[in-house]
């Protein structure tokens, strides 16, 4: 299977500088008390394409970043050993399964901390998509609420301890996984695992330097100091309120009320003020406002609520950037100040709490202060919007150096 994927994606091994085999070995997580995971070992191997940071790089964020790697690869995950039961929807059925699932990813491995110059140890993110072959189906695989449709965004996390030795890297760590639909399908519980990652890569353009013995002057960095950042926000979603109406007319035996689950629009404004204290961060809070115009009509299937729901929450959170060349990654985290919907919602993602992670590409315009990217609006880790944005920068005074 690794050769087979290896001999499709021939050319990207001819641009690439090293090419690396990985595998997992690892188990699927409960991720709510009513959803058993009664077997949960699963697995995955794939191939992956390296570029490595050379001492000719003159950026000043390689050195910042400790002469990081960026990979991009496809892996295939094999959860066809995973089994998942609700004890209390169907409890006479046969456990639902999750088959295989296929992903295109591209990985930022950054070195924190390098004991010699053959050794490492990283902290390394991933992002991308995945296509599950079996997915949730009302009839055929109904206790799957993990994988609700066939495509799904890809996230990982990992922290590896690498060895060089000549043109082999050698690496071994902890790994954690997700694959989730976004809210843009239901169901969307989403899969998650944890477990042992491996791989071996092979240099293509002869024995490299982990870190150049000629690292060259540190770039100056100017862009010290306060700044405001506005993010207009686009968010899509299914509705849960009409996925849990129908599923307990599905336990209940009656007709379903809605049977499938179209998209919804939400609209987002941030302003937040923030300082910009390294070349690879910034720190601030913010003030985000979240504009649902369908609340009251799906989401809150509750008898007993109000006519006219109010469609505006408020919230405040803390927010912080990673930046690398014109890529950022933005998350925040914070409570709702205002969110009346919470007090009449029937559904299970209501905490009062939000979270967002996403990434933004800087735009060569307007001296690089409009960015565009994506982010996953969530609730206690679980996707309420997947949101398109469009950021604008205005720095505060003069910019320190």
């Amino acid at each position: 299977m690794v050769l087979a994927m290896f001999v499709c994606l021939l050319p990207w091994t001819l641009w690439a500088q090293s090419v690396a085999v990985e595998g997992n070995v690892g188990r699927a997580l409960e991720v709510d008390p009513y959803i058993k995971v009664p077997r949960r070992d699963m697995g995955s191997v794939g191939v992956a394409w390296r570029w490595h940071s050379w001492a000719k790089d003159t950026a000043g964020y390689v050195r910042s970043y400790n002469y990081p790697t960026i990979a991009a690869g496809l892996m295939m995950t094999d959860f066809s050993r995973v089994r998942v039961k609700q004890p209390d929807f169907m409890p006479d059925a046969e456990p639902s399964r999750l088959g295989t699932s296929w992903v295109a990813f591209v990985e930022f491995d950054w070195p924190v901390v390098r004991p010699t110059r053959n050794t490492s140890v990283s902290f390394a993110l991933r992002n991308g998509v995945g296509r599950s072959t079996r997915t949730w189906h009302r009839e055929n695989n109904p206790e799957n609420e993990l994988i609700g449709s066939h495509w799904s965004v890809y996230f990982a996390a990992a922290f590896y301890g690498a060895w060089q030795t000549g043109r082999w890297t050698l690496r071994m760590g902890p790994e954690f996984h997700h694959l989730s639909n976004g809210a843009l399908s239901r169901p969307n519980k989403g899969v998650n695992s944890v477990g042992l990652g491996v791989s071996a890569a092979y240099c293509l353009t002869g024995e490299r330097e982990t870190v150049p013995a000629d690292k060259g002057p540190l770039v100056p960095f100017d862009d010290k100091g306060l700044f405001l950042e506005f993010d207009w926000r686009t968010g899509l979603k299914t509705a849960l309120g009409e996925w849990l109406v129908d599923k307990k007319d599905q336990a209940a035996g009656r007709p379903l009320t809605y049977g499938s689950y179209p998209l919804y629009v939400a609209y987002g404004l941030t302003a937040a003020l923030m300082y910009r204290y390294d070349r690879r961060f910034a720190s601030g809070v913010g003030l985000d406002l979240i504009h649902e115009p369908y609340l009251g009509r799906i989401e809150v299937q509750n008898p007993g609520r109000p006519r006219n729901v109010q469609k505006q929450s408020w919230g405040i959170s803390a927010r912080h950037t990673f930046y690398y060349k014109r890529m950022q990654l933005r998350v925040a985290a914070g409570p709702y100040l205002s969110r009346p919907f919470s007090h009449w919602a029937d559904t299970d993602e209501e905490f009062g709490f939000y979270e967002r992670i996403g990434l933004n590409y800087n735009l060569p315009w307007l001296n690089r202060a409009l960015s565009v990217g994506y982010d996953i609006h969530a609730h206690k880790t679980k996707a309420y919007l997947t949101e398109l944005s469009l950021s604008y920068r205005l720095p505060l005074g003069k910019r320190a150096r």
